[in-house]
């Protein structure tokens, strides 16, 4: 799975770290931000380089992961994704 950028957006270090070495041990890249606003920057600057969004829902700062994802979405051919139900 080399090169299937994922953008790992958590503001939680210890929760971010875990996931981020789960997806590197599976041979995914990670990009990881603290905050929507970052992930905002890390968008624009990548464009399609990025396959894959996994952010929290409450993130510190203005936006929310869900606000977050829709603007990630915006102008995308790609299928939408899912919000898991989950609270870790």
């Amino acid at each position: 799975m080399s090169n299937f950028v994922t953008l790992l957006v958590e503001d939680d270090a210890l929760q971010r770290e875990v996931l981020a070495d789960v997806l590197k041990d599976e041979g995914f890249e990670v990009i990881e931000c603290t905050t929507a606003e970052s992930a905002e920057l890390i968008i624009a600057s990548t464009g399609t380089e990025l396959q894959a969004l996994i952010t929290d829902h409450n993130l510190a700062g203005k936006m929310s992961g869900a606000e977050l994802a829709h603007y990630a979405g915006a102008g995308s051919t790609a299928p939408p994704g899912g919000i898991g139900p989950w609270n870790v």
